[in-house]
């Protein structure tokens, strides 16, 4: 059971790190448009 909990930890933080990355991205877009 730990092991499961300890492998969600591991993909929230990915998901997490990964739209943020999206977030960035399109935010740098932005400011390039202006």
């Amino acid at each position: 059971m730990k092991e499961i909990k300890e492998q969600m930890k591991e993909a929230d933080r990915s998901i997490i790190y990964r739209t943020d990355y999206e977030g960035m991205k399109s935010f740098h877009n932005e400011l390039i448009k202006t």
